[in-house]
């Protein structure tokens, strides 16, 4: 969209264009602000380079279409939060919540500086800090072709339901061809919980590590069906 105000009637003026793109294909988010170097993370910048940030992952996905790729400078994102539009009940937060297909988020400095942060619940959470608002870090939902790479993913929760699963990130992928399901390249899960597969569902893992992820029934850390793996 481009905005431009003619001349009166008459007039022979020059006029200097400036014109502003209102979209793009490579968005950027900072939850680490350097007000010493003048870059600041606001969802209310347009993200569209690594001056002019967002801060959040929720502000972010609602822009982005098919193919784009949302780059992710170091720091914690632990604000911002979607409550995904399934059925699933209480508990279903999410710090990244992902429903455009073929969408790559990564962190561009890597999984040693950059981290996806669930929450506890705050509303009768049991002894593994799930409840009815407790936070999963990722929840990718349906779609296909999405790729995270470099990130830790942390502190993720389910909520206390029996069935509920990956507390640090579910993709469900009702019907989708194995090949199309969510990667995840390069990432670390750690401190995640739920009630199966404490770090990952359904996603596929590669050079992916899991250090001290919890469940209260079977795979800690990631689903068998989901022939989830790390190498």
């Amino acid at each position: 969209t481009y905005i431009y105000t003619a001349p009166a009637a008459g007039s022979y003026e020059n006029h200097l264009v400036t014109v502003e793109p209102d979209y793009s294909t490579d968005w950027y988010v900072n939850a680490n602000p350097d007000p010493s170097a003048g870059i600041v993370g606001s969802d209310k910048n347009n993200g569209f380079t690594p001056e002019t940030p967002m801060l959040t992952f929720t502000n972010a996905m609602a822009h982005v279409i098919e193919g784009d790729t949302v780059h992710a400078a170091a720091g914690v994102y632990a604000e911002g939060a979607v409550a995904a539009g399934t059925t699933e009940g209480p508990g279903d937060l999410a710090r990244l919540y992902i429903s455009t297909p073929r969408v790559t988020v990564v962190a561009d400095e890597g999984k040693d500086v950059t981290f996806i942060e669930g929450a506890d619940a705050t509303i009768s959470p049991d002894a593994y800090g799930r409840g009815d608002d407790s936070m999963r870090a990722v929840h990718v939902r349906d779609v296909a072709g999405v790729r995270i790479r470099g990130f830790t993913i942390r502190k993720g929760r389910t909520s206390a339901k029996t069935n509920d699963a990956g507390g640090g990130a579910w993709c469900y992928n009702s019907k989708l061809a194995y090949d199309d399901r969510t990667v995840f390249e390069d990432c670390c899960f750690t401190n995640n919980w739920g009630n199966n597969a404490g770090a990952v569902k359904d996603g596929i893992c590669v050079n992916c590590t899991f250090v001290c992820n919890g469940c209260s029934r079977y795979r800690a850390a990631s689903t068998e069906a989901s022939r989830s793996y790390a190498l």
